[in-house]
Order: structure tokens, then C-alpha cells, then sequence
């Protein structure tokens, strides 16, 4: 497998530099787990990566700004999935993401840094996840379950997040060197899971539908919104921090 990354940049000045880059990437395959019906194995997959930006300092290098513009096209995707309450690997097909980032520094003093970002992510799913089927020929049937559709969203990826972030640094006259800060995130709804269809077919015939296909849908996790907040100081080649994460006790369901 070879895999390779092209990453052209040019100089607008001294403050100013547009650029492209376009990488692959590679996932290996591997054992898959051992449930009947399910694929023993599940493939590798491929990846193509297309982005393109801007990065540039004015204001006598107190502001610095990032605007980047991506794209990303998936084969024969891993997703995790589960069977009858086993997770599991599939391979999901094609699946593409596009989107765009803004962040943004701003020195107001030597001392003290307020920035923020925020990003738009649409990523999808573009075919049928593999079917898993399994047979019974007793009862003369098929099962054949999809764990994903062409469309579904994929899981876990908000099509809006931002953070707000700010930090203060001094120097005591001990010789102390300290930073206070916060930053303040948010993180739009997102997908649990894909949809699952299962589907009743007759014996090693797919084309005869039993009956209507039975459709899961996959849960809508909220917003939400987080503070974190966190101070350090130290002298030499010590330093002392302190974290403390989702203040505001923000929750997603």
C-alpha cells in the first residue's frame, strides 16, 4: 500500500500564506468478531483528503487568522456497529466529509490572548453498509440486516461546533511565571449510531420481501455547551496546573 501527501504553499508577503494539501491515508483490515452472519473479516479502507486555506498575522502580528476548506473521500469505511448487542466492525462503502474551519488569535496585550474557532462538518454516508444475513432454513427465510443506509449522517460528527478561549500570563516578582484561563465550547447535535434495516426474505432469494422492511433509527444526542477553566504557575523547571472541565455541568442526551 502506498499512501503520499502533496502540500504546496506560497508567500503573499511576509503575513500572508495561502496553501493546498492533499494526502491519502490507509487503514488495515483485520478479524472481525466472531458472531453468526457477520463477516469474519473486515477489509481495509482507503482515504483521499482535499484541503485548501489561508493563514495570515496583520496588526503588527497580534491578530492571526486560519480559514481552511476541506473535503474528505472514504472507501470502504470501518464503522462499528453491533448484532444482537455485540459490537462489531463493517465496511460502510463510500462515505464523504466536507466543511469549512475559522479560528482566530488576538493579542490584546503582551499578556493576555482571546481566540476562537468554529467549524461546519457535513459527513455521509453514501451506500448501503455490507448486509449481514443470516439464514434459517427451517422456517425458509433470510435475514438480511443493513446497520447502515446510503444518506444517514455519520455518527458522532456535529455539523456545528465552536469554542471561545481566553488566557491571561504574568510574571511575579519572585520569578514566578503563571497563566490563567477558560475556554468555552459548544458542540452541535449529533447521531448515535446509523439507521439499521432489517429486512425478511425468502430462502436465497433477496428479491422476495416477506414483510415490510423493519427500520431502527439511530438517536439524536443535544447541544451542548461546556466551561472549562485552568491556572498554572511555576519557576525553573517546575510547574504546577490545574483543570477544571465542564464547570457549568453541561449535559448531552
Amino acid at each position: 500500500v502506498y499512501s503520499w501527501t502533496l502540500s504546496p504553499q506560497f508567500n503573499l508577503g511576509e503575513d500572508t500564506m495561502p496553501y493546498a494539501r492533499i494526502p491519502t491515508g490507509y487503514q488495515p483490515g483485520g478479524p472481525n468478531v466472531a458472531v453468526p452472519g457477520v463477516p469474519p473479516v473486515v477489509d481495509s479502507s482507503m482515504l483521499d483528503s482535499y484541503e485548501i486555506g489561508l493563514k495570515s498575522q496583520f496588526a503588527e502580528q497580534r491578530v492571526q487568522l486560519d480559514l481552511a476548506a476541506f473535503r474528505i473521500d472514504w472507501d470502504d469505511i470501518q464503522v462499528a456497529s453491533s448484532f444482537n448487542g455485540i459490537g462489531g466492525l463493517v465496511n460502510g462503502g463510500e462515505a464523504t466529509s466536507e466543511g469549512a474551519e475559522l479560528s482566530a488569535l488576538f493579542r490584546a496585550t503582551d499578556q493576555w490572548t482571546v481566540g476562537f474557532n468554529v467549524a461546519y462538518t457535513k459527513a455521509s454516508i453514501k451506500n448501503d453498509f455490507d448486509p449481514t444475513v443470516i439464514s434459517i432454513p427451517d422456517q425458509g427465510i433470510d435475514v438480511i440486516l443493513n446497520t447502515g443506509l446510503a444518506g444517514d449522517r455519520m455518527p458522532y460528527v456535529p455539523k456545528l461546533s465552536w469554542a471561545l478561549n481566553t488566557e491571561y500570563a504574568f510574571t511575579t516578582q519572585a520569578g514566578f511565571n503563571g497563566q490563567i484561563g477558560a475556554a468555552l465550547r459548544g458542540v452541535g447535535s449529533r447521531l448515535n449510531d446509523t439507521t439499521e434495516r432489517q429486512r425478511i426474505t425468502a430462502l436465497g432469494d433477496p428479491s422476495t420481501v416477506l414483510v415490510p422492511d423493519e427500520i431502527t433509527a439511530p438517536v439524536e444526542l443535544d447541544s451542548y455547551r461546556a466551561l472549562d477553566l485552568y491556572a498554572g504557575i511555576g519557576k525553573g523547571r517546575w510547574e504546577v496546573r490545574v483543570n477544571a472541565n465542564n464547570i457549568t455541568n453541561g449535559e448531552a442526551w
